[in-house]
Formats: structure tokens, C-alpha cells, sequence
């Protein structure tokens, strides 16, 4: 009996491991495609609501905060553009 569950166990240990290794990217170039990915997320997002507010939607904003939004939308947009020029330099 002991045996049988052993078994189960070590069956159960390596289908846990091969599960990992296909969720996990399997090489380097997979890997700094998948942070990128996740950066490009979150930057598209601050553009996104960034680009919402500067159409005043919900009422209108200061010099201060247009001037403010301006500059979360280019800080945003730099950060694409360098989260792409790391995917680039890195294949």
C-alpha cells in the first residue's frame, strides 16, 4: 500500500513540474516578451486614462491639471516607446 501511494505522490510531483515548465516561458527572448507585455499593459492604460481626462469628460480641468496630464501622457508614451526599444533590442 505505502508503495501505490509513493507512486501517486512522484506522479503527481511530475505532472506539477511539467505543468510549470509550459507556463513558464522556456527561453530568454519568451521571457523579456512576457515583462514587456506586462509593462505595455498598465503604460496603454495611464495613456488611456490620461487621453480621457484631457477630453474633460468629467468636467473641466485647471492649467495645472491640463498641464499635469500633459505630462503623465508623454512620460506614458516614453515609456512605450522604451519598453519597445528593450523587446527589439532584446530578440
Amino acid at each position: 500500500m505505502t508503495g501505490y501511494f509513493t507512486e501517486q505522490v512522484v506522479e503527481i510531483e511530475q505532472t506539477a513540474a511539467r505543468q510549470l515548465r509550459r507556463r513558464r516561458p522556456a527561453n530568454k527572448s519568451e521571457r523579456l516578451e512576457t515583462a514587456a507585455h506586462g509593462l505595455r499593459g498598465p503604460a496603454c492604460a495611464i495613456a488611456f486614462f490620461a487621453e480621457l481626462l484631457e477630453e474633460e469628460l468629467s468636467g473641466r480641468l485647471s492649467k495645472e491639471q491640463q498641464e499635469l496630464l500633459v505630462n503623465i501622457r508623454l512620460a506614458s508614451e516614453a515609456m512605450l516607446a522604451r519598453i519597445d526599444e528593450f523587446t527589439a533590442a532584446s530578440l
